[in-house]
């Protein structure tokens, strides 16, 4: 007889099956944001399973199961949707047990005034869960204000707490014992005295206390809210604003930024306060903090003087400001922070890349990390930057400054009052043309150089002035400002920074791409990899350097 097929036994037959599934709690979904700043996160009730020492196999198993029952009460009901809604931010620093944790435990029994009952369970039932959530609530704020050194830590339990109060301040209350004074309510205190909180502390049996407080002093805790979806209110810890976005994971290298993806910030040359100098007047060219005007290139000692000690120190100089510009220019080479490696910090910026007007500090920084250098000395020139690379750097500073950009706004910007002031001098010339030779007296001389001060002073002719109904009108034209800026640039870049001397394409196309940015509206940008295009490379570098370059 053939033998028939051996029945499947259900899963459900199995008795403790049934067991697992309810001990089993669905997760929320955990948030990216919180993700950033925190390397675990994990529910309430995971954070507290993992805390319980080993030896509390029972606790655990009631941890476990709460909620799970049919008969269960209300509070164990909203125990149990705490633990398994609110979410649990560990940083990196808390994530393993550190050495301080013996230490705080002895801040706690002094703060308590009482010995080491940690293998003792809360008794008094439920009023003695309060009055001990209250007073480990009070410890972390002292212990929090004993951390740091200025007015108020920047913790959500510190919120409303000074060390002490001034005189026309109100003081609501108290913490015994430490000095601080509590000047305004705070509701996340407040939540925390309430229940579920001191339940929770009394589930968690003997080692509760040491749980709830590590809970609070080191951990960040988001309660979730009812309104809206999965919406998350910050509990406890340091603020959310206030904590660096980490990266998960340290060991990954930094990627490379394509041309299209580099844009250059609009919104920071054209909608930033205009320079000024010392009189108060619009300062024409870069601004002084500019790396241009802050390294010049001054001009060397000839002659007999050549061999002199100043001669020896302006040589030196020029070489440090030569390498610093060339800091600035080729910051990749040298490893410091750029477009195409480096990682933005939103702390430090909102907008798309970092502002790179000034980065001595990241130079200092650079130069104490590095090895082999003393303090003052510079780094050497990678292989890519020396020779003709150095040597057009300099070009490009002694050409700024020879130029006269405030004569070039005058040429290519014109207003109305260069206009005045023309005609203003050929009025003076015509004027002392027609003086009498005859020299006048003494008085005569004093009363028209009295009445020349008056004219400066009070001029009379003040319907020279045109007038204007808007602020737009006395804009200058787009094609003076592209006019400007093309001669500026063709007068401080070298001809060799484009290739060859007879080649002028890579200039053209470059002024091209100049006129091109400054005629873009709002909210248009322009890339890297637009303002690449139609160079020829070739012409600047040879082939086998080419790549090197363009990387």
């Amino acid at each position: 007889m053939p033998r028939g097929k051996k029945r499947k036994r259900d899963t459900k037959d199995a008795s403790g099956n049934q067991n697992l599934a309810s001990s089993k709690h669905q997760t929320p979904v955990k948030k990216d944001l919180l993700l950033q700043h925190y390397p675990v996160v994990s529910t309430l009730r995971e954070h507290v399973l993992s805390s319980l020492p080993d030896t509390s196999k029972i606790r655990r198993k009631k941890i476990a199961a709460l909620g799970s029952g049919v008969d269960a009460s209300a509070i164990e009901k909203q125990l149990a949707h705490v633990l398994d809604s609110t979410l649990v931010g560990t940083s990196a620093s808390t994530s393993s047990k550190s050495d301080s944790e013996e230490a705080t435990w002895q801040q706690w029994l002094t703060f308590s005034q009482r010995g080491d009952e940690s293998y003792v369970t809360i008794s008094n039932g439920i009023a003695a869960s309060i009055a001990k959530q209250s007073e480990i609530i009070d410890f972390v704020i002292w212990r929090l204000f004993t951390r740091e050194r200025g007015p108020w830590p920047k913790h959500i339990l510190c919120d409303g707490f000074r060390r002490n109060a001034r005189e026309d301040q109100s003081v609501r209350s108290t913490i015994p014992g430490t000095g601080i004074f509590s000047l305004y309510p705070n509701f996340h205190v407040m939540a925390l005295r309430e229940a579920p909180w001191p339940q929770l502390l009394a589930l968690l049996g003997q080692a509760g206390e040491r749980v709830m407080i590590n809970l609070l002093s080191e951990c960040s805790v988001f309660l979730k809210v009812d309104a809206g979806l999965d919406n998350y209110l910050q509990l406890t810890g340091i603020p959310l604003s206030e904590l660096d976005a980490t990266s998960l994971d340290h060991n990954s290298k930094p990627q490379i930024r394509k041309p299209s993806d580099i844009t250059i910030v609009r919104s920071r040359i054209f909608y930033a306060k205009p320079a000024t100098t010392a009189k108060g007047l619009v300062q024409a060219g870069f601004k002084h903090i500019h790396a241009l005007n802050r390294h010049p290139y001054s001009s060397k000692a000839s002659g007999a003087d050549a061999d002199s000690q100043k001669s020896i120190e302006i040589r030196q100089q020029n070489e440090a400001h030569t390498v610093k510009l060339m800091m600035y220019i080729f910051p990749r080479q040298f490893g410091l922070h750029n477009v195409f490696t480096s990682a933005i910090d939103a702390n430090q910026t909102a907008q798309k890349f970092h502002d790179y007007t000034l980065r001595e500090d990241e130079i200092t920084k650079k130069m104490r990390a590095s090895k082999g250098f003393p303090e003052k000395s510079l780094p050497k020139l990678p292989k890519r930057l020396r020779g003709s690379t150095r040597d057009l750097v300099q070009r490009l500073q002694v050409l700024h400054a020879r130029c006269s950009y405030f004569e070039l706004l005058r040429h290519y910007c014109p207003t109305f009052l260069d206009g005045s002031r023309g005609k203003k001098k050929q009025t003076e010339t015509s004027d002392s043309s027609a003086i009498p030779v005859a020299l006048p007296d003494r008085a005569t001389q004093a009363t028209e150089s009295q009445a020349k001060r008056r004219a400066r002073r009070y001029p009379a002719d003040t319907s020279v002035l045109p007038e204007y109904k808007s602020v737009v009108e006395l804009a200058c034209p787009i094609a003076c400002v592209s006019a400007f800026c093309q001669a500026a640039l063709s007068k401080i870049i070298p001809d060799n920074f484009w290739g060859n001397e007879k080649n002028c394409h890579n200039k053209i196309v470059f002024l091209r791409k100049v006129d091109h940015f400054i005629k873009l509206r709002r909210f248009e940008m322009i890339s890297l990899h637009e303002i690449a295009q139609e160079f020829k490379v070739g012409r600047v570098l040879k082939k086998d350097t080419i790549c090197d370059f363009c990387s």
